[in-house]
């Protein structure tokens, strides 16, 4: 009987002695107990296990969450599946004779705290540094309580590092406020153990022991088959890469330059959503098969199938790598151009841009032009098309090479020097995504009065001119006055007084001797 005694966490679900859990689908039967009130009362022992537990993982995979709560294998794959919701829910509408039902016949009462910190975005070879920083500042906690009082001495080293990181709180206690630094988490947990009550009255389960109900009536169906914990890993890996992906997804959102350029946002969260909607979905059909492996309508390969389908799909580790690699060379490119060109005005998209050339002010505008981000992404269209179930084609995301990258790095630079020439207050700069295949990568936008002039501008090779000696032969047809006579052809010499502005053109304004044919 020992051996098919269950041991679970209770995952803040409402446990109670007595009561029926269907070991099928990890879920609570509500509103049935083996035993009246009194039978409990009677038969109820209590012991007293006084204990606490100070752990640290810095790391976010489900494995490390699920050894923080106790979660056992089985459990697990139910967990990942979405079978049970750590608030719990119980489904009134199961029936004790449908179910393989165990009974709760012991419970461990506590709670638990969880305080996730979280650091600012840090260069990747800083990681290392930053988390071994963290955890030995975080082991630190338990020594600032200090008779339940807080005594929080910090160096400065470490007061700098506090001020890197926020803190949200997660767990069986109510807090009067949530922390959100490290100050205030110290504070909260100094506080967690009055949060239990004198006599403990506030906490709640932690860890379920079950039995089969077949040892009080034999002919209750049986629980037939557990979930391996090789299919286990295998579902939790899937998982695990998915949101490692929406992850890296959202390190690249979170990017400064990427909320300058709404199509980079865009194709992003776009990204984002749609690995969001197949985790969704797979979760969805495990819902639906863990069940029936459990009582033996299916086997495993039912589900393994379903993880190996994966890899030939758009939604493959390798795919989702390369289109990430791809478009998080695009933002460091984007980046590395537009702090070549900074303080120059974004403007969002072509109506935008339209508006600002059209100003009055802006006689002369020049705009340097990213040419190849668009929101149109094959890529994207094959995992929709995945999900909707039609047949999805096979592209392959475009990654900048080195050269492209050191050919608009050229631009900004050329684009900065016209900014240094030309600057003005009749000369205005701007900074755009507007896509233009006839320009790959990037392009200069020149504007005259609002009229887009040349797409692609390149500034004439300037030199300083101390002097201008210029011949011009003047053929006249039309007197002044209106007087149609012939007038002799005029040769002049210009001799400048001050040097040229090295401009792409020179207007000079001439005075004409006329001089009447004799």
């Amino acid at each position: 009987m020992a051996s098919d005694t269950m041991t679970v966490a209770a995952l803040s679900r409402p446990f109670t002695l007595g009561m029926f859990y269907d070991a099928v689908k990890d879920e609570l039967i509500p509103d049935l107990t083996l035993w009246d009130a009194k039978t409990l009362k009677d038969n109820t022992v209590e012991n007293s296990q006084h204990s606490s537990d100070f752990q640290i993982s810095i790391s976010d995979t489900t494995e490390s969450k699920s050894s923080l709560l106790n979660i056992e294998a089985s459990l697990k794959a139910s967990f990942l599946a979405g079978l049970v919701e750590v608030k719990g829910s119980a489904n009134s509408k199961v029936l004790l004779g449908e179910a393989r039902p165990h009974v709760v016949t012991g419970i461990l009462y506590g709670a638990n705290a969880f305080f996730v910190f979280d650091s600012e975005k840090v260069e990747a070879d800083s990681v290392q540094k930053m988390e071994g920083s963290m955890r030995a500042l975080i082991k630190k906690i338990p020594a600032f309580d200090v008779e339940g009082k807080v005594d929080l001495k910090l160096t400065d080293e470490e007061k700098a590092l506090t001020q890197k990181f926020s803190c949200k709180f997660y767990g069986d206690f109510i807090l009067e406020s949530n922390p959100s630094t490290f100050e205030e988490a110290v504070n909260a947990y100094v506080g967690l153990p009055k949060l239990l009550g004198e006599e403990g009255e506030n906490s709640v389960p932690l860890t379920v022991w079950l039995v089969p109900l077949k040892y009080v009536d034999p002919e209750v169906p049986e629980l037939i088959n557990e979930i391996s914990i090789g299919l286990v890993i295998e579902i939790e890996d899937v998982l695990d890469d998915l949101r490692r992906m929406e992850a890296r997804c959202n390190d690249s959102l979170v990017e400064g330059v990427v909320g300058d350029f709404p199509c980079l946002q865009e194709v992003l969260t776009r990204f984002q959503k749609l690995c969001s909607y197949y985790r969704a979905d797979l979760q969805k059909t495990m819902v639906k098969i863990l069940p029936s492996i459990r009582e033996g309508k299916e086997d495993e390969s039912s589900l393994r199938r379903i993880i190996e389908e994966r890899e030939k799909s758009p939604f493959s580790h390798e795919k989702l790598s390369k289109w990430l690699d791809c478009k998080e060379r695009e933002v460091n490119v984007v980046w590395a151009c537009v702090e070549i060109i900074p303080d120059i005005k974004f403007v969002a998209n072509q109506t935008e841009l339209e508006r600002e050339v059209l100003a009055p002010l802006a006689v002369f505008s020049f705009c340097f032009i990213f040419t190849f981000l668009e929101t149109a992404d094959p890529c994207l269209d094959n995992m929709r098309n995945y999900l909707d179930g039609e047949k999805s084609g096979s592209s392959e995301p475009t990654y900048i090479s080195d050269d492209f990258l050191t050919q608009m790095t050229d631009k900004a630079y050329t684009f900065k020097k016209v900014e240094n020439d030309l600057k003005g207050p009749k000369v205005k700069f701007f900074v755009a995504a507007i896509l233009n295949k006839k320009f790959p990568g990037a392009s200069v936008y020149e504007y005259i009065g609002g009229n887009l002039v040349d797409e692609n501008y390149h500034p004439v090779l300037t030199v300083k001119v101390t002097s201008l000696v210029s011949c011009l032969q003047l053929i006249l047809n039309k007197a002044p006055f209106n007087k149609f006579e012939p007038f002799q052809t005029v040769k002049m010499q210009l001799q400048t007084k001050a040097p040229l502005p090295p401009l792409r053109c020179c207007v000079l304004k001439l005075k004409v001797k006329h001089f009447r044919k004799d």
